[in-house]
C-alpha cells in the first residue's frame, strides 16, 4: 500500500490494512474528505490522498473532524446523571484530568509525524 502526501490510496486498501469493513472506512474516509483533511479522487489511479496541508494538522483536529455527534468526552465515567465539579462522583476529577491530559497529548501530536513505514 502506497502511503504519503497527495498519493491516492484505494479505500478497500485501507480497510484490508486496519481489517474494518470496507463500508466503515468508506464512511470515515468520506467524512475526512468533506472536512478538507483528505482529496478522493476519482477515476484509474484515484482514491483518497492526504492533502499537503493536512500533516500539520494535530491529531486532534482529525478526531474533532471525524466526530459527527458533537461531544467527545463520556459525562460521568460511573454513569451517574448527576456529575460535575459541583456534585462529582468519587471519579469525577481524576476522569476530568485525565481526559484533560489526553486531549493536550493529541493536540500536539501532527499527523506528519506519523510514521507509516
Amino acid at each position: 500500500m502506497n502511503t504519503g502526501v497527495g498519493v491516492p490510496v484505494l479505500c478497500r486498501d485501507i480497510a484490508h490494512a486496519v481489517d474494518v469493513s470496507e463500508p466503515c472506512v468508506a464512511g470515515v474516509l468520506r467524512i475526512l474528505a468533506k472536512r478538507g483533511v483528505l482529496e478522493s479522487l476519482k477515476g484509474k489511479g484515484g482514491g483518497f490522498a492526504l492533502r499537503p496541508e493536512a500533516v500539520h494538522m494535530s491529531a486532534y483536529e482529525i478526531l474533532k473532524a471525524v466526530n459527527t455527534e458533537g461531544e467527545n468526552r463520556i459525562r460521568c465515567l460511573l454513569g451517574q446523571k448527576e456529575c460535575s465539579d459541583l456534585h462529582p462522583c468519587p471519579l469525577h476529577h481524576a476522569w476530568l484530568e485525565l481526559q484533560q491530559r489526553q486531549e493536550e497529548l493529541l493536540k500536539n501530536f501532527r499527523i506528519g509525524e506519523f510514521s507509516l513505514a
